[in-house]
């Protein structure tokens, strides 16, 4: 009967510690399609939920439900069209750091942003909140992984072809999101 499933299924949620008040009955289903695989999720301090999207990033409310007052619709897209966003981090202070890929002029450049928690954009990170530099004689370029240390400098790697010759490159942003020279450019043939 419905009843004794019912009764079921509340038992082993209560054997499992799932939190029932969080979504439906402890859970948030989402339809799936080609846009909403979700990726890096992280926890804010106020229990909200940040996660990210090919459409962007996205928060929940402690109990699940989307969070309208962040973004547009709950969902902020850092870069609209101009760059195809790739990742972002959490920061200690809880603010939100993306980053970008696009092709200008055959040109790649690697576009970074800043928003504070409630994903607003933050104008003191480079200019006016974004941060741009390029990737000279790339002929392909996939970024994979950035990670900023405790001084504020960042540190980017991906893989890269440079006359068809792939390598992992890493470069190094200094705190006022200029290029760090002495460090930049390092590249690992593979």
């Amino acid at each position: 009967s419905t009843q004794s499933r019912s009764s079921a299924a509340s038992d082993v949620y209560k054997r499992q510690n799932i939190d029932t008040s969080f979504g439906d009955n402890g859970s948030v289903v989402f339809p799936q399609d080609n846009s909403n695989e979700f990726r890096n999720i992280r926890i804010l301090t106020s229990g909200k939920i940040l996660y990210y999207t090919f459409a962007g990033i996205h928060r929940l409310l402690e109990n699940g439900a989307i969070d309208n007052s962040f973004g547009e619709d709950g969902v902020l897209d850092p870069y609209a069209t101009a760059f195809d966003f790739d990742s972002y981090i959490l920061l200690p202070d809880e603010k939100i750091l993306t980053a970008g890929v696009r092709i200008e002029a055959g040109v790649f450049r690697i576009g970074m942003k800043r928003f504070f928690e409630d994903g607003t954009i933050d104008s003191s990170f480079g200019s006016n909140g974004e941060a741009i530099f390029e990737v000279p004689d790339a002929s392909s370029l996939n970024f994979t992984s950035f990670h900023v240390i405790e001084d504020g400098s960042i540190f980017l790697t991906m893989r890269i072809s440079e006359n068809n010759d792939p390598v992992t490159a890493i470069y190094k942003l200094l705190p006022d999101t200029t290029l760090d020279i002495s460090l930049s450019l390092i590249h690992i043939s593979e």
